[in-house]
């Protein structure tokens, strides 16, 4: 298997030696990713696998496929589009370059092929098309539509909270590249890309009365820091009171 030394590659090499000795929170969601992947002749010895936080495993298979060529790239290019289907988070420019080649590689390999429902009617596709219900299946439906309106109690809720609460919660504690969401890090041009999309969209007149709105009624929600004098408004007491200084001179 060739490798085409690009920047993809050393990205690729830097984060694996990277993740080798990182340390990873006890409770951040793992994968194993296969360095040299299984498809391309890698194996499940200990020093091929390499245990990583999803979002890195994301950018790891979005890396593969622009140093390998051919068979090896289309093989890792449809690994990457498994990924992707489940993923919030992906690079503008590799996403768009990756679909592109997923949907060409997709429409030679179907090339071909005859449809299996091409000059068929009447086709049944849903298994309960044309089913007779039971009056004891009708009732239970009844029940099911008749339960959608359950409305859940305080105490229900309250217990809920607690469950997902502090160290309950399994985001608890996780911070930068540790967590799910902040460890993918979007390259300069998506950033630079989303900034100009936000200032070059243009607000309605609606729009900017409501910013006046909400600005004016900050000015009038001003409070005043009693440990030092400062002033200021909307978050001030959770930000600023308990944190003064001057609090405890």
């Amino acid at each position: 298997m060739k490798y085409l030394e690009n920047d993809y590659l050393y990205r690729y090499v830097a984060l694996i030696h990277y993740w080798r000795s990182a340390y990873i929170h006890p409770e951040t969601y793992c994968e194993i990713h296969h360095i040299i992947p299984k498809s391309l002749g890698g194996t499940d010895a200990t020093e091929n696998l390499i245990k990583v936080p999803a979002s890195v495993h994301l950018q790891l298979h979005t890396l593969l496929p622009f140093f390998l060529e051919n068979k090896s790239r289309e093989k890792m290019v449809y690994a990457w589009n498994m990924l992707t289907n489940f993923a919030g988070v992906v690079d503008f420019d590799e996403y768009s370059t990756l679909k592109k080649d997923w949907a060409k590689y997709t429409s030679n390999r179907m090339k071909g092929n005859i449809p299996w429902n091409k000059g068929k009617r009447g086709v049944q596709v849903a298994w309960n098309k044309g089913r007779e219900w039971t009056e004891a299946e009708r009732d239970n439906i009844k029940k099911g539509i008749e339960k959608s309106d359950y409305v859940v109690s305080d105490e229900t809720k309250k217990k809920q909270s607690v469950a997902s609460s502090g160290e309950n919660n399994a985001m608890f504690g996780l911070k930068g590249k540790a967590h799910p969401k902040t460890g993918f890090q979007e390259s300069k041009t998506t950033r630079d890309r989303k900034s100009k999309a936000l200032k070059d969209r243009p607000k309605t007149e609606e729009h900017k009365n409501n910013i006046t709105k909400s600005w004016i009624t900050r000015k009038k929600n001003i409070k005043t820091c009693p440990h030092c004098g400062f002033e200021g408004c909307n978050n001030m007491t959770r930000y600023h009171f308990d944190n003064c200084k001057l609090r405890n001179l």
